[in-house]
């Protein structure tokens, strides 16, 4: 979606604590950073900001790479490394309230929604998604509306949900 939106005029800042897909973003959106339309930062999204995590990452399927082992895991093992975090609401507060945020991050998209919360100004649009889980969690155990509930408490009233499992990735 970033592509899309760069080449539509649209600023974007976008984060990626993966070391491949980060190094992979910069060299694939080097003109757009150059101009300054694209802000890439090498952190992961967390509850705190300027901690050291462990970051798992799924060299066979690197976008399944996760802060949670299980998640990261769901096929092969994963490969450690140590990332700093960020709370979405510090990226607010430093470039500014999107129109759109959407939120990616497998598994931790609530970390991200619970920092919002006492924001005076939110993104009009938010998209996560509701369900990420590893490979020793019980779906019937999992609220998969979590963070539609979180987004309907800091003010959202409308809601698109989509079932992936109807766009199947290649």
């Amino acid at each position: 979606s970033s592509e899309r939106f760069l080449g539509q005029g649209y600023k974007v800042v976008g984060v990626d604590c993966n070391p491949i897909m980060y190094s992979r973003s910069c060299t694939h959106f080097k003109n757009y950073i150059e101009k300054g339309q694209l802000i890439l930062i090498d952190k992961c999204i967390d509850s705190v900001d300027n901690e050291e995590r462990n970051f798992y990452i799924q060299p066979n399927c690197e976008v399944w790479s996760s802060l949670n082992k299980d998640i990261a895991e769901r096929v092969n093992s994963s490969e450690t490394v140590k990332v700093k975090t960020i709370t979405l609401r510090t990226l607010i507060e430093t470039y500014g309230v999107p129109r759109y945020c959407k939120i990616d991050i497998e598994g931790h998209d609530g970390i991200a929604i619970d920092s919002l919360f006492g924001m005076s100004e939110l993104p009009e649009i938010i998209s996560c998604e509701t369900e990420c889980l590893g490979k020793n969690v019980d779906p019937k155990s999992h609220d998969f509306l979590s963070n539609v509930r979180k987004l309907h408490d800091l003010g959202y009233t409308k809601f698109f949900l989509e079932n992936q499992r109807n766009n199947p990735r290649p």
